[in-house]
């Protein structure tokens, strides 16, 4: 879901829990998104042999001088053509019908004037799928939102 060009920071927790919570090894993932450019609209372009990306980012409110405040947005969209670029890269496999992942993923992010102030908010959306030709065709989507609040909005 969160491409590198959009992450600021990643922390990751791995721990064990006792039997009353099914006994199990688990970890949370923290990851910070950076924010968009606050001074200048600026984006990224980007193909590999599996995937095409872009990147726009940019002032809401341009920022005049360091320090002013200003509020910021970033998108972020990747697409999959492994299904299609397989077939040149991998012609043995699937007896050169390519492989048959495929994912679109998209990722936005608003960023309050005041870096101190309120919130940021942030969606993000996921399309998989896998076609077994003859055998399945599988596709799921997941959504998700949420707001970060910073405790030095409220003292």
């Amino acid at each position: 879901m969160f491409d590198n060009d959009i992450i600021r920071n990643a922390d990751i927790y791995t721990a064990g829990f006792n039997a009353q919570y099914g006994g199990r090894i688990s970890s949370v993932m923290d990851i910070t998104t950076r924010d968009g450019n606050r001074t200048r609209m600026s984006g990224r372009v980007g193909a590999s042999t599996f995937a095409a990306k872009a990147l726009l980012e940019g002032p809401i409110k341009k920022q005049k001088e360091p320090g002013d405040g200003s509020s910021s947005y970033l998108l972020n969209f990747r697409h999959s053509y492994l299904d299609q670029s397989s077939k040149t890269f991998y012609d043995n496999v699937n007896n050169g019908a390519g492989l048959p992942f495929t994912f679109t993923d998209a990722y936005g992010k608003v960023s309050p004037m005041d870096p101190t102030a309120a919130s940021s908010t942030s969606s993000g959306s996921i399309s998989d799928g896998v076609n077994y030709r003859g055998v399945s065709d599988l596709k799921w989507n997941n959504f998700g939102a949420g707001t970060s609040l910073r405790a030095s909005a409220f003292g």
